[in-house]
C-alpha cells in the first residue's frame, strides 16, 4: 500500500505540485493585503491538484514517448495501470476545481481554464512547435493570475509587483520548455512529435531560450523601473537569478548531450523558488501604491 502511494505520488509528480503551491502561497503575498488564511491554504491545495491532474494526463497521453525519455516513470514501468491513473486524473481535477470554487468564483473560473488549457496541451497543442511552449508558459504564469484573484482588490491589467511576477514566469518557464524539447529529442523523434528542436533545429531552440531569459532581466529592470522596489532587489536579483541564467545558458550553448540538458532544466527548476523570494523581499520595499 505503501509502495502504491508513492507511486501515485510520483505520476502526480509531487515535486511539481508542491512548487506549484508554494508559488501560489508566495504569489499572494505580493499583493498589497493579504486574504485570510484559510482561503490561501485551500487556493494552494486547489492549483496543486488540478497540477496533479495536468501532470497525469500528460503521463498518459505521452506513454510511448515516455518510454525512451524517461523509462522511470510509473506509467511506463507498470508501478501505476492506466486504469487508475485514469482514476487519479478524474480525483485530481474533481478536487482541485471544487476547493477552487470555495475560496470563490473567480479563482474557479481560472482554475477550470487552466484545466482545459492542460488538456488541450496533452490532446495535440504539444504537438505544435513553439505554440506548445508559449501554451505550457502561459499556465505557468496563470498561477499568479489565479492568486491574485484570492484577493478581491486584485486588478489584471495593472503592472503591478504580482503581474510583474507572472510576466517574469512566462518567459522564464518559456525558455526552460525550449530546453526540455532538446533534453527530449531522441524519444519525440522515435513518436513523431514536433518540437522547436526537432522541426526548425537545435540552435533555434537555444536562441529562443536564450531571448526568453533575457526577456526576464529585462522585466526585472522595468520592475525595478517603475515600482522602485529598492537597490536591494536588483543585487539580490542579479545575484540569485540573472547569473545563474547566465551560466546555465553558457552550459546550454556548449553542450549538445541529453544529460547536459537534463541537468540545466533541473537547475532552472531549482531557480524557480529563488526567483519567487526575490520577488517577496522586493514586496518589503515597495510604496503601497506601486503594488
Amino acid at each position: 500500500m505503501i509502495a502504491y502511494i508513492v507511486n501515485v505520488l510520483k505520476l502526480m509528480r509531487w515535486q511539481n505540485c508542491l512548487i506549484t503551491m508554494f508559488v501560489v502561497v508566495i504569489a499572494v503575498f505580493l499583493l498589497p493585503f493579504i486574504p485570510e488564511i484559510h482561503k490561501i491554504i485551500i487556493a494552494a491545495i486547489a492549483f496543486g491538484l488540478i497540477c496533479a491532474y495536468g501532470n497525469i494526463h500528460n503521463d498518459i497521453a505521452d506513454y510511448k514517448a515516455d518510454i525512451i525519455n524517461h523509462p522511470e516513470r510509473p506509467l511506463v514501468t507498470e508501478r501505476i495501470s492506466m486504469r487508475s491513473a485514469i482514476l487519479w486524473l478524474q480525483l485530481c481535477l474533481a478536487a482541485g476545481l471544487i476547493l477552487s470554487l470555495l475560496v470563490n468564483s473567480q479563482c474557479f473560473i481560472i482554475a477550470a481554464i487552466a484545466s482545459f488549457a492542460l488538456f488541450l496541451y496533452s490532446l495535440f497543442i504539444k504537438r505544435i512547435p513553439l505554440l506548445a511552449n508559449v501554451w505550457v508558459a502561459l499556465i505557468a504564469a496563470s498561477t499568479f493570475i489565479y492568486a491574485g484573484y484570492i484577493s478581491p482588490l486584485y486588478k489584471l491589467w495593472d503592472f503591478s509587483l504580482i503581474n510583474a511576477g507572472a510576466l517574469i514566469s512566462f518567459f522564464f518557464h518559456l525558455g526552460r520548455e525550449l530546453i526540455k524539447d532538446l533534453q527530449d529529442m531522441e524519444g519525440d523523434l522515435e513518436v513523431g512529435v514536433s518540437t522547436v528542436a526537432l522541426s526548425w533545429s537545435p540552435v533555434i531552440s537555444k536562441l529562443l531560450a536564450t531571448l526568453s531569459f533575457i526577456m526576464v532581466g529585462i522585466l526585472a529592470v522595468m520592475l525595478y523601473l517603475f515600482l522602485k522596489p529598492g537597490l536591494e532587489f536588483v543585487v539580490i536579483f542579479i545575484i540569485g537569478v540573472f547569473l545563474p541564467l547566465v551560466i546555465l545558458t553558457v552550459m546550454m550553448w556548449r553542450s549538445s548531450a541529453q544529460i547536459a540538458y537534463r541537468t540545466v532544466s533541473a537547475w532552472l527548476k531549482v531557480l524557480m523558488p529563488v526567483g519567487m523570494l526575490t520577488l517577496l523581499l522586493a514586496r518589503e520595499k515597495l510604496p503601497l501604491d506601486s503594488f
